[in-house]
């Protein structure tokens, strides 16, 4: 039941009662507006997507907690990840506000002040976390719409990604100050592993003679400790060597521990490498001894060049994604697809040679055998 009554002094109110025959009123300074109030009201009903005014005055920090438990699940480095997001740049601005208060304009313009004093990544990611709560926040029918839904991200940056050649990773490698980061380099800058997937690997995950190695977890940095889950994608898998890595990676492990669970490549406590620690003490001064800086070299741009290697092999894309694991060869694609030069100058030459072609000749009658021309698997 709803309909719409004149108040003293001159004011209107609008009355409905909902779903569950609670009545809600809202008072007006005129008619017409009341009309818009109960007639948005009504609409929501019918359309299944009406929430209970009432429900919005939770604050975004209570709904922020219950949405946090709900990524029990997920990797600890993603959960920390989410929990320095919620606790420096979400719940500081907005934890106080009752989830009804926020809208579009108001979370844009914390974008744009976010954008002007962190990076794109930082303030993307944040933008995500506080868009998450507040879906939740629909789902639970506290709010009809997301107000984050519509705000725009900023840009990321496209990084640079450096490639070194065979002979570069052999340099880079020898300036290591011991046996362990000069394979640990080979090792990330052969197989494209992530430093984290392979600071977690251990002896038992290594098979020599079949030059394979298996991946199944990942260290993570999260809040100053140190913390193994699963690989990125969530998904293991088995990385190809070169026999000379192979060969390398074995004697190196002659002088490590014999139990399976030893720490291949461990600190000097036999814990697990720490990326910005090893990239501090050890990677930033080799490349500079192998005189591989300027401009400056990223741990992260050895698996860029193994992805360059594998493909200048001739490793096709699905080989590519499946050795660093990528979740599907779009990605792999995107990231390296750059790097397939022949394989658009073979199809360039075929093309020509089809024009080249004299029109008698390229006729060709039903029992005749169609050319085929040969392109590279990776195109």
């Amino acid at each position: 039941m709803a309909h719409i009554r004149r108040l003293e002094g001159g004011r209107w109110q609008a009355r409905y009662r909902d779903e569950d025959r609670v009545e809600h009123a809202h008072n007006a300074r005129t008619r017409a507006e009341a009309q818009r109030w109960l007639d948005d009201a009504t609409a929501s009903l019918v359309r299944g997507d009406w929430c209970d005014p009432r429900a919005g005055r939770i604050s975004v920090g209570e709904v922020a907690e219950t949405w946090y438990g709900t990524t029990a699940a997920l990797k600890p480095s993603t959960r920390g990840s989410y929990r320095g997001l919620l606790d420096t740049h979400v719940l500081p601005r907005w934890g106080e506000v009752e989830v009804r208060r926020l809208t579009t304009s108001a979370i844009a313009s914390w974008v744009a002040e976010l954008s002007a004093a962190r990076s794109a990544s930082t303030t993307r990611k944040a933008l995500g976390v506080l868009r998450s709560i507040l879906a939740l926040a629909v789902a639970d029918r506290r709010l009809a719409v997301n107000p984050a839904a519509g705000v725009a991200q900023p840009r990321l940056p496209m990084k640079a990604m450096r490639f070194l050649t065979a002979s570069e990773l052999e340099v880079l490698a020898d300036a290591m100050p011991s046996e362990r980061d000069r394979v640990l380099t080979l090792f990330l800058g052969w197989t494209g592993a992530r430093f984290g997937e392979a600071a977690a690997l251990e002896r038992r995950d290594v098979d020599v003679l079949r030059r394979r190695v298996r991946i199944e977890r990942a260290v993570a940095e999260v809040r100053g400790r140190t913390i193994v889950g699963a690989p990125k994608t969530h998904q293991a898998r088995t990385v190809a060597m070169p026999a000379f890595l192979a060969d390398a990676l074995g004697a190196y492990m002659r002088d490590l521990p014999k139990a399976e669970r030893a720490v291949l490549f461990s600190d000097h406590v036999g814990g697990h490498l720490r990326v910005t620690t090893w990239k501090r003490r050890v990677f930033d001064p080799a490349a500079a001894r192998a005189e591989l800086t300027p401009p400056p070299l990223r741990v992260h741009d050895l698996r860029h060049s193994a992805a360059s290697l594998a493909i200048a092999s001739g490793a096709s894309i699905k080989v590519v994604q499946t050795q660093l694991g990528h979740r599907s060869a779009t990605l792999t694609l995107d990231r390296y697809g750059h790097l397939f030069p022949d394989a658009l100058d073979v199809l360039a030459d075929a093309l020509e040679r089809m024009r080249s072609v004299p029109p008698a000749d390229s006729v060709r009658t039903l029992g005749e055998e169609a050319e085929v021309v040969a392109l590279p698997s990776g195109l």
